[in-house]
């Protein structure tokens, strides 16, 4: 199933609520107390086009020790030894896709995710950055509701499949999101809220409709497939294919594939998220590794600058290679 990217614009969350919400994933007893996780608000990702061009530089020198020092402690990260055998998974048509497919696939991230879940709300705007801006990145998401502890979230992936009939899965994807973090900032303000995650099960079913006309749907025929089969087939046929993974039971939980391999790795940040995708286009060749420095062509003495051009503008970078040689000849030479 292929539909566009989500116009609905998402709420910046306070650093301390965005704490809050990602201590812990979400997962049913018994479970093991996950590790924490943080999830950084992503950076934009442009290409840099290096100049190199006199300037003044006003960047204090520092010391030979300090450089020496912050020299030893750079060491290159070695590419993981990713695995030829994987989990049992195929993506179809039935699943929910968003950017690249076919040939231009890269990588692959599935998330099995639940729509109730604070760490998978909080999560989700820098999964759908990347998924959004970062060419060769295929994205797709999967149910997982936990029934046992979110009494609303087997209902809300009814209501996702119910907008996807409407061709508008993405947008109610974003909006039940947006609503719950709304109704979690509340609650973490101890403040009153009637978002979704706030009513009951039975007074649910009227706030997803609430939704569904935000978001353009015609809600007569939502409500119509909301309570039909063929939406509580498809949660069920994501739960069912969950089940057969021998995975526990935690949300959000991310599974790479690469080069049609798919893995569960041990992605606790959005860098490390970052650090797999650039892992897969080094193995599909789009980069290249090099395990010594390059010839020093940088004079110390010398200044330089890197204009990074964007859609919004042209960044200019002073480069000062008194204050850092190795890293100023470095980023010249991969420039």
């Amino acid at each position: 199933m292929y539909t566009t990217k989500s116009s609905i614009v998402r709420t910046t969350l306070s650093a301390t609520v965005l704490a809050v919400f990602l201590l812990t994933a979400c997962a049913p007893n018994p479970v093991a107390e996950p590790t924490a996780t943080s999830t950084p608000a992503p950076t934009a990702t442009t290409a840099p086009t290096a100049t190199t061009e006199s300037v003044t530089a006003t960047v204090e020198p520092q010391a030979t020790d300090e450089v020496e020092t912050i020299l030893a402690s750079c060491e290159a990260r070695p590419l993981p030894d990713l695995p030829t055998e994987g989990l049992d998974i195929t993506i179809t048509d039935d699943d929910w896709i968003k950017g690249a497919t076919g040939d231009d696939v890269q990588l692959t991230i599935i998330e099995y995710s639940d729509f109730q879940c604070p760490a998978c709300a909080s999560a989700d705007p820098a999964i759908q950055s990347i998924a959004d801006t970062v060419p060769g990145v295929q994205f797709v998401y999967r149910h997982l509701p936990l029934e046992s502890i979110h009494d609303k979230a087997f209902s809300a992936a009814q209501a996702a499949e119910a907008a996807g009939m409407q061709g508008k899965f993405w947008e109610m994807h974003a909006a039940l999101f947006e609503h719950a973090i709304q109704g979690y900032i509340a609650q973490q303000n101890q403040q009153e809220s009637n978002e979704w995650i706030d009513v009951t099960a039975e007074e649910a079913s009227a706030k997803f409709s609430e939704i569904a006309a935000e978001i353009g749907l015609d809600v007569a025929q939502f409500e119509e497939d909301l309570k039909g089969d063929a939406t509580h087939d498809a949660v069920n046929a994501d739960l069912d294919a969950f089940s057969q993974l021998g995975l526990p039971y935690s949300t959000p939980t991310l599974i790479i594939g690469i080069n049609d391999v798919f893995f569960k790795p041990d992605i606790s940040s959005y860098d490390e998220l970052v650090y797999f995708l650039a892992v897969a286009k080094m193995t599909n060749g789009d980069f290249t590794m090099f395990d010594t420095a390059p010839e020093m062509t940088v004079k110390e003495e010398g200044t330089y600058q890197a204009t990074l051009e964007t859609s919004q503008g042209d960044i200019v970078l002073e480069l000062n290679p008194e204050a850092a040689l190795f890293h100023t000849n470095s980023f010249i030479f991969l420039a």
